[in-house]
């Protein structure tokens, strides 16, 4: 895909001030497409989106840090973001934080919470986050007042839009 010089600078302009615009031009020196390829620029892009509240954006810098790429490794700064990408809807962010309080990865491990989130995702469609869930209530051997209290949570964070989760 090739742009317009005009077309870019446009891109490069918006992107000064809208998030969306942060997160596509990120995207595209992430792909190399319309642009040179540049991970570096993309990441500060995906940065300052993310810092504006764009949930994918905040996902993607969840997973940069879980993963150390292009940035340095860091599972507290992964979780802190998938935290921001789940209040806002964001189902694969929301399995990822059943992920890290499973495994105490970035946070204390919690069973608990752990299963509230998987309940979370798989109301959302994560295809993955039911089986998690049941898995964890069987092998961490929840028992039925624990997986009662993390059902009655998983309410109360859809309730409150998440803002109380």
């Amino acid at each position: 895909m090739s742009l317009s010089k005009a077309t870019l600078n446009l891109l490069i302009q918006q992107a000064k001030t809208n998030r969306q615009a942060q997160y596509d031009l990120g995207i595209m020196y992430q792909k190399g497409k319309g642009v040179p390829k540049h991970e570096r620029k993309a990441v500060l892009l995906f940065q300052k989106a993310a810092e504006q509240g764009h949930a994918e954006a905040c996902h993607d810098l969840g997973m940069r840090h879980e993963e150390g790429k292009d940035i340095l490794q860091n599972d507290r700064q992964a979780f802190e973001w998938y935290e921001k990408a789940a209040k806002q809807d964001h189902a694969e962010a929301q399995y990822k934080l059943g992920k890290m309080y499973a495994n105490g990865k970035g946070v204390d491990k919690d069973a608990v919470t752990a299963y509230v989130w998987f309940n979370i995702a798989a109301a959302n469609g994560h295809k993955q986050a039911a089986t998690k869930r049941d898995g964890l209530s069987r092998d961490e051997e929840m028992n039925r007042r624990q997986i009662a209290d993390a059902q009655d949570i998983s309410q109360e964070c859809f309730d409150s839009n998440y803002q109380d989760c």
